[in-house]
């Protein structure tokens, strides 16, 4: 099921530049994935917020109000931008809940590592724990953190959070808003 992030090796490669992470294409096959997944998703798409006019989510389920994230932070960045990345979430978050509290939010970190030493390995655990925490606090639904060091070289990093579990997350809210509609 992680087949998805080789796409990011193919597009991004080693060097990791950043242009070809910000055109955020090293994605797509995760976008098709959900789409062909679960049915209503809408990619790249605006949810309304309380504090901005709107914030882009990666994709949108506007009928299950379920919004999902997806960023990768890579081993050159990871020390510079594990505290905003988190605010950024953060944030974004707090946005949607305050406008519609019933929206259900998902975020999805591929931490793609080409070097692996302590200090990287330190900021990988922070962000992670920090997550769980945030799903633990209701502030996001479901998260799911998965490393990467070369294509077919992909691992969870959670039992908790997995793939699987990220995506039932999805589909459960389906059932629920199928059972409200009844």
């Amino acid at each position: 099921m992680l087949d998805f992030i080789d796409e990011y090796w193919r597009i991004v490669g080693t060097n990791q530049g950043t242009q070809q992470i910000r055109q955020n294409k090293h994605f797509e096959p995760l976008t098709r994935l959900l789409m062909e997944t679960i049915d209503g998703g809408i990619p790249e798409d605006k949810v309304p917020v309380k504090y901005r006019p709107w914030k882009k989510w990666d994709i949108n389920y506007p009928d299950l109000k379920v919004a999902v994230e997806y960023k990768s932070i890579t081993s050159k960045s990871i020390e510079k931008c594990k505290y905003l990345r988190v605010e950024e979430a953060l944030g974004s978050a707090v946005d949607v809940k305050k406008q519609d509290d019933t929206y259900r939010l998902g975020f999805l970190i591929v931490f793609a590592f080409t070097e692996i030493n302590d200090r990287i390995e330190k900021a990988r655990d922070y962000m992670v724990e920090t997550f769980e925490r945030m799903v633990d606090d209701k502030v996001y639904d479901f998260f799911c953190p998965i490393q990467t060091i070369s294509v077919g070289n992909h691992k969870e990093l959670s039992k908790v959070h997995t793939f699987d579990n990220f995506l039932d997350a999805i589909n459960t809210q389906r059932h629920w808003r199928n059972i409200d509609d009844r």
